[in-house]
């Protein structure tokens, strides 16, 4: 009996299905890899999302963010009835009840922006006298200030005849657009070739060990602004008693935290898109970067920065969830799509979780590119097995009609000679 032929022969169907698959599978992973910017997209979205996820943390202590807006001035004018403020004079005042030995704060950072305050003015002066004062020491002040390293294009940087003998460090994000979204900061920065560090880094260096960080940037577990101690400078001002064991042996962020329009076109500004908070055009529909600072500095101090997974137990995941997706896949396409529409939602929010409680970042995009070739895979040779049954199912309908014809055939044939020999029987008889 002659043998019956593999699957890939038996019919142009069959071997159709079966080049399509590798077609696929192959242009889908090396488009994926070859365009790089498809999976980083990828990657990002997924990021962003998780961090929107995560379970958030109730209220932060440390630090506490003293804040300014547009609205203080007005506010403190009609409260104190003292009028022709200046932002310079109002920072000035905040800084000088802050300096007061009652408050015990930790460390005091100033966030000096070049669009919102005059370096030439004379309260900036004052403050620097205030800065260098015997009675305070190393690390009750820090300044922050933006294109401080002198990388970033046209941005007017703080001058050295104030910046002189303080500690004034960069609050640079390294956006390479101004509307970029900020998931990771450098840690360090170069100016005039010396590598410095930046303002979060720095304070957290004399809180926390820090050595068992890799590289040059963290990825940031980022808190709302809604879940940090916020101070209003006017209420401060107004009131300092209620706010003294707020501030006792924490770090103090005074800073603008409305958006303030520049004269000039920049990557830095005084807010950013973060995978919280983010608008493609309006700044004033993105966080502060007062909140972003206070974000750093909280997750450097409490070791809550994202860290990602070991390589080994990466290419794990990646492989397992993708065997797992084409074997769905190819067992049924009613599975495959229960998985895809309802486990992968799940494996996002357990991966968010992972990101809240234990600050463990997986990157998933290498995970959903080999999972959709795992799908295309999957469905494709599940639709080859089905074409190769039907076909078989129509062979064998067909083989079957043939013996019912044959045998209808044999049964006609056998009847016409049982007939004949029946009359020639019987004429004989007679």
């Amino acid at each position: 009996m002659k043998a019956r032929p593999p699957a890939w022969q038996r019919g142009p169907a069959a071997r159709l299905v079966k080049l399509l698959t590798w077609f696929v599978a192959l242009g889908l992973s090396t488009y994926l890899y070859v365009q790089p910017e498809i999976r980083d997209h990828f990657e990002d979205y997924l990021f962003d999302l998780r961090s929107r996820m995560k379970p958030k943390l109730q209220q932060i202590a440390d630090p506490v963010v003293v804040s300014m807006d547009q609205n203080s001035l007005p506010v403190l004018a009609a409260r104190l009835g003292i009028t022709g403020l200046s932002t310079e004079e109002l920072f000035a005042r905040v800084v000088h009840l802050l300096a007061q030995p009652r408050f015990a704060i930790k460390h005091r950072v100033l966030l000096l922006f070049p669009n919102v305050f005059d370096y030439n003015s004379q309260r900036m002066q004052e403050l620097r006298d205030l800065m260098l004062s015997p009675t305070h020491q190393p690390g009750d002040w820090f300044i922050g200030t933006l294109g401080y390293h002198g990388t970033t294009p046209f941005l007017r940087q703080f001058p050295e005849s104030l910046g002189g003998g303080l500690p004034v460090y960069s609050l640079d994000t390294g956006r390479k657009r101004s509307n970029a979204v900020v998931r990771r900061v450098p840690l360090t920065v170069f100016r005039a070739d010396v590598e410095q560090p930046t303002l979060g880094y720095a304070l957290a260096s004399l809180d926390a060990d820090l050595s068992a960080i890799r590289g040059r940037e963290i990825t940031i577990n980022y808190e709302p602004a809604s879940a940090f101690t916020t101070v209003k400078a006017e209420d401060l001002l107004s009131a300092p008693a209620r706010f003294t064991n707020i501030m006792q042996g924490k770090t103090v962020i005074v800073g603008f935290t409305d958006f303030r329009r520049w004269p000039f076109q920049t990557y830095e500004k005084t807010t950013a898109n973060t995978p919280l908070r983010s608008h493609p055009t309006d700044g004033h529909k993105r966080e502060s970067i007062a909140y972003v600072t206070a974000n750093i500095i909280e997750n450097l101090t409490h070791h809550r920065y994202l860290l990602p997974v070991d390589f080994l137990w990466q290419v794990g995941h990646v492989m397992v969830l993708s065997l797992l997706t084409w074997f769905l896949w190819h067992r049924s396409p009613l599975q495959g799509a229960l998985w895809i529409f309802f486990g992968f939602p799940v494996l996002v929010y357990c991966n968010s979780l992972l990101m809240g409680i234990g600050g463990v970042y997986i990157p998933l995009a290498d995970t959903l590119a080999l999972s959709m070739v795992g799908m295309v895979v999957g469905a494709f040779t599940s639709l080859e097995r089905n074409l190769l049954r039907l076909a078989d199912e129509r062979a064998e309908a067909q083989a079957g009609a043939q013996v019912a014809k044959l045998q209808a055939r044999l049964l006609d044939s056998f009847t016409e000679e049982l007939s004949s020999l029946t009359l020639n029987i019987l004429a004989k008889v007679r």
